[in-house]
């Protein structure tokens, strides 16, 4: 009996989806810049003209976990914008749930670190998270300005250097976690960390 068009559709689909959830497994184990197209085709088990067929490259499944990545994480900080009322909930809610993708391991962890890379190159580089929607990315500024509020004596050139400090941090938590994931044995508790960042900042001002 031959395949319908949803057959087919669903078939595509599904190959997709391997090479997606593969490259992510790989990447996240190895390294994006170590795994190559041969090694991804032959963890799928697929041919080369079969995976270009679907990407054009490695760099554009790359964008596809990308856009995962970010999907993901603006539906979890929808969440948390809906559920707390302060910007300094917000945060601390926000930092609990990075932690724990980065917690769990290597492959939810790289979710973790291709956005935190990508918010790194966007403070480096002075542009706006373009990742984020409009509503989470005022929910982030008013709840920065709610700290910034607590710490008069601080301008904000400083708070974004430790901003910057911060998010490194996270970046190379979450770096070690997906090399080394056995290194990190006890799981890190986001609301202490949050708090212990807090008053190093009060301390500070």
């Amino acid at each position: 009996m031959p395949k319908t068009i949803f057959d087919n559709k669903e078939l595509r689909d599904k190959r997709f989806e391997t090479i997606v959830n593969t490259s992510l497994k790989l990447f996240a184990i190895y390294g994006y810049k170590k795994v190559t197209i041969d090694m991804i085709t032959k963890e799928c088990n697929y041919s080369h003209g079969l995976f270009y067929h679907y990407f054009s490259s490695k760099a554009s499944v790359l964008e596809e976990i990308k856009k995962r990545s970010n999907k993901l994480f603006d539906l979890k900080l929808k969440e948390i914008a809906e559920k707390t009322s302060t910007g300094q909930d917000f945060l601390r809610e926000t930092l609990c749930v990075i932690l724990d993708f980065i917690n769990k391991g290597s492959i939810e962890n790289y979710y973790v670190h291709l956005l935190l890379e990508d918010k790194l190159e966007d403070l480096n580089s002075g542009k706006v998270t373009a990742h984020l929607t409009k509503e989470i990315h005022n929910k982030l500024i008013d709840a920065i300005k709610e700290i910034k509020a607590q710490l008069p004596n601080y301008k904000i050139s400083v708070l974004k250097t430790y901003y910057v400090f911060f998010i490194s941090s996270l970046d190379g938590l979450s770096k070690v976690k997906i090399n080394y994931p056995k290194l990190l044995k006890k799981d890190i508790d986001g609301y202490r960390f949050f708090d212990q960042v807090l008053a190093f900042l009060h301390a500070k001002n």
